[in-house]
């Protein structure tokens, strides 16, 4: 079973902010506007102690964690001081673990199936070449 300790030590300590340009923030950025979530268990996981707090300690949250006009990264924040002010329908308050894990969950059973289907494929492929192998002699 995966733990969400592990991620938001991770995040609180490696995490930089909207700004950063190495590919931690820039995954976590990217995966909070995606699936519409903030840190690994929600806002608070930016707060004292973390790394994003050292480097913006004017600012509570990143604004990947507000709510956008559109889906994408380019969209524009609904409003940034409402946010800031965790105003409900401005801030995305589910953390990314659980987000993550329903859709995941939801969509798991497409590559199992296509997994066992390969499974049987290539099981059927080495009878075959067996049987083709005996026949030969």
């Amino acid at each position: 079973q995966i733990q969400p300790e592990q991620f938001l030590s991770e995040l609180r300590r490696n995490y930089r902010g909207d700004e950063g340009a190495e590919v931690f923030s820039t995954a976590w950025n990217t995966l909070m506007v995606t699936f519409s979530c903030c840190g690994v268990l929600g806002p608070e996981d930016f707060g004292n102690g973390s790394r994003f707090q050292e480097l913006h300690p004017e600012t509570p949250w990143p604004r990947a964690c507000c709510v956008r006009d559109g889906l994408l990264q380019a969209g524009e924040l609904l409003d940034w001081e409402r946010c800031q002010e965790r105003s409900p329908g401005y801030i995305h308050e589910q953390g990314c673990f659980a987000t993550f894990g329903r859709t995941l969950h939801k969509y798991i059973s497409v590559p199992g199936t296509c997994s066992l289907a390969v499974l049987g494929i290539e099981i059927f492929a080495m009878f075959f070449a067996f049987c083709l192998y005996y026949n030969f002699d």
